[in-house]
């Protein structure tokens, strides 16, 4: 399991630093008037995430995570178990990526839950480190309503982490502000979400916004009827209205945006 660790955070800073690349060379939208600008978002962004990763490895894949696993093989039965390493692996792919557009649709559709998932929609420059860019609380509130599924299922730890590695690659692709073909985005819009259609779930208008929730795998949108897509998606403006670039100037401001009157 240390090996998958390592090569998660490997998986990330070297795709972090490809994007950055990327976006630096093709962008699709101009979002930076100075280097500082872009320079102290992305910092706040990465900062965001790099406590985020710290909480969810001590508190989730140390140990609740762990005692739900635990927990399955001393009391829970045996229906779901998978003798087959590769199935059993794509089981816990889909399974916990269905759980995942749930969450993440319920996350707008609950007010509470979006008071700290609006945290995420309020960067007003969606780039490659606004992937790292949750309130901590909601990434809190994910790990533990998770737990269930996993004290279900009886995932081994080494398929959750297969899973998040999977994940962040994608959620790190579809959050960069790179420009692909229509065809090309198109084609990989069947399988996964392309940066075009997710720019779309950024929106500032609602009905944009509250579609395309799918995650890792597309299929979702299109099974449960949130699918969309717009004729051109880099005239999109993100963000949310009420939420101004100055609250969000230091990560102590960007946290404090769930207890705001608004």
């Amino acid at each position: 399991m240390e090996f998958i660790i390592t090569l998660k955070s490997s998986t990330f800073f070297g795709l972090l630093i490809l994007l950055l690349i990327c976006e630096s060379a093709i962008p699709a939208i101009k979002l930076w008037r100075s280097g500082k600008q872009r320079f102290i978002h992305a910092l706040n962004n990465i900062l965001l995430g790099f406590i985020n990763g710290r909480l969810a490895y001590y508190a989730f894949f140390l140990y609740l995570w762990n005692e739900m696993i635990q927990l399955h093989k001393e009391h829970a039965p045996t229906l779901f178990a998978i003798e087959n390493p590769f199935l059993a692996t794509v089981a816990c792919i889909v399974i916990l990526d269905i759980w995942t557009y749930w969450w993440h649709r319920l996350n707008h559709i609950i007010p509470f839950l979006w008071r700290f998932h609006k945290v995420h929609h309020s960067d007003k420059e969606m780039d490659v480190t606004s992937a790292n860019r949750f309130h901590t609380i909601e990434i809190l509130f994910s790990g533990i309503i998770r737990c269930p599924l996993i004290f279900v299922f009886g995932f081994s730890m080494e398929n959750i982490l297969i899973y998040e590695i999977i994940l962040f690659v994608i959620v790190q692709f579809h959050h960069a502000n790179i420009h692909l073909p229509e065809p090309l985005d198109k084609l990989i819009r069947l399988f996964f979400p392309s940066p075009h259609m997710h720019k779309v779930h950024h929106s500032k208008i609602s009905n944009e916004a509250n579609s395309n929730y799918s995650s890792l795998l597309s299929i979702w949108d299109r099974v449960f009827r949130s699918f969309k897509v717009v004729n051109n998606p880099l005239k999109i403006s993100y963000g949310i209205k009420q939420i101004e670039n100055s609250q969000q100037s230091s990560i102590l401001k960007i946290l404090l945006i769930p207890f705001q009157k608004k």
